[in-house]
């Protein structure tokens, strides 16, 4: 009797060992096997297997109408977690902050900024079929400040940077240029003007006015390289197309001896005869020049510099 005893226990000691998906795994594979008429009866063998195996029941728990499975492997999960909601947006705000990459005088977005949030944290505890069971504070609650999206100068010329240009005019005949008396010359990059025929374009033909590629062309500072391509807005320029007041974009083509730091010349076409004037100021901001795109300084089929969009 006594050997029986413990040979029972050792077979309850085994089947203690198994697990949760060892259990499923052979209730799945015997109601593959279990026929139509045998299935409710079989299926009521199973529920009280897993019951003894899996099962211990507080009876306070079943009381509240719910119990607590073991399975030998996990009894439950703890997941922490952050809760909290915005209460802030970030402003925008200009700053003197150099970022020390390009032109000191070149403003760009020096960082993303924040949202102003309060927030806590909490853990989380899951039984082992994905049911809440706990949820408690683990930390006081805080609050972050929003910080500021911050545009400071100093950037590299990329696209989106600006800069408040002075600005002037001048034309292929100015005081000291080779196309005073002949109306022609070369801008700094190499592109050629006739008064005739107009600007050179990339692919060597002529587009009969003061427009390269489609933009107007200025001199500009060294560090804003050639083929900058930028968009001038809150201006007084007009003529040749030109809107007091409305964007127009220009490119980098030429420089010049008085051309330092944020002045820009618009190229004109003669100064005798000049075809962009000025007009009444609009608005009470600054004149803002952003940079859109950069082409490449290149040659083309025929040998002749210029810029490629």
């Amino acid at each position: 009797m006594r050997k029986i005893q413990e040979q029972w226990k050792r077979y309850i000691a085994n089947i203690k060992t198994l697990t949760f998906h060892d259990v499923s795994f052979w209730c799945i594979e015997k109601l593959k096997h279990t026929q139509s008429k045998q299935y409710a009866r079989a299926l009521i063998v199973f529920i009280v297997i897993f019951t003894i195996l899996f099962a211990e029941i507080n009876p306070h728990q079943l009381l509240m109408g719910s119990y607590q499975f073991y399975t030998g492997e996990i009894i439950y999960q703890e997941y922490l977690i952050s809760e909290g909601t915005f209460y802030e947006y970030p402003e925008t705000v200009q700053t003197n902050v150099s970022q020390q990459q390009g032109p000191s005088f070149l403003y760009s977005q020096a960082n993303e900024g924040e949202i102003g949030v309060t927030y806590q944290d909490y853990i989380l505890t899951y039984d082992m079929f994905g049911h809440l069971l706990t949820r408690q504070a683990s930390s006081d609650i805080t609050f972050q400040q929003a910080q500021d999206i911050e545009y400071s100068p100093g950037s590299k010329v990329k696209t989106g940077a600006y800069f408040y240009p002075k600005y002037s005019r001048y034309g292929v005949d100015c005081v000291g240029c080779t196309g005073r008396k002949t109306g022609k010359g070369n801008f700094a990059n190499g592109v050629h003007y006739e008064k005739d025929k107009g600007v050179r374009q990339f692919d060597g033909t002529y587009s009969g006015d003061i427009k390269y590629e489609g933009y107007y062309i200025i001199a500009a500072d060294p560090s804003i390289p050639f083929c900058t391509v930028l968009e001038i807005t809150n201006h007084r320029f007009q003529g040749a197309g030109i809107v007091n007041n409305q964007p127009f974009q220009v490119v980098v083509l030429d420089r010049g001896s008085a051309i330092k730091g944020n002045r820009i010349d618009l190229f004109v076409g003669l100064e005798s005869d000049m075809q962009v004037g000025y007009g009444k100021w609009q608005t009470s901001k600054k004149t803002t020049a952003t940079v859109v795109k950069r082409g490449k300084w290149t040659k083309n089929s025929l040998g002749q510099r210029g810029c490629k969009f």
